[in-house]
């Protein structure tokens, strides 16, 4: 994994801690947010090791279902072989007639 795929993951992390999705039957509450959605009472108390695992167990979950989505997704694969006619002659994983 390279640092601009790093950066591209850290950005929908945090995108995804900042924005509940339209849907989220956590709006009709008020809630605008992630962090907003811990509730003490369904983790037994509120306390910053709870409170860290809950957006721990958050990110997780997205972490999870974007990896997932990537390894489904050809382009992302590690190993695909470019069919690009004007290959690089030190590519790999380019190939040519």
């Amino acid at each position: 994994m390279n640092t601009r795929d790093m950066e591209d993951w850290t950005q929908d992390l945090l995108i995804h801690l900042l924005h509940l999705p339209p849907t989220s039957k956590h709006r009709e509450a008020g809630k605008k947010d992630i962090v907003q959605t811990f509730d003490p009472h369904k983790h037994y108390g509120a306390n910053q090791a709870r409170f860290q695992s809950y957006v721990n167990l958050c990110l997780t979950n997205k972490f999870r279902s974007l990896h997932s989505k990537r390894m489904k997704d050809a382009l992302s694969q590690p190993g695909s072989v470019s069919l690009d006619t004007q290959r690089e002659w030190d590519d790999p994983r380019s190939v040519d007639e």
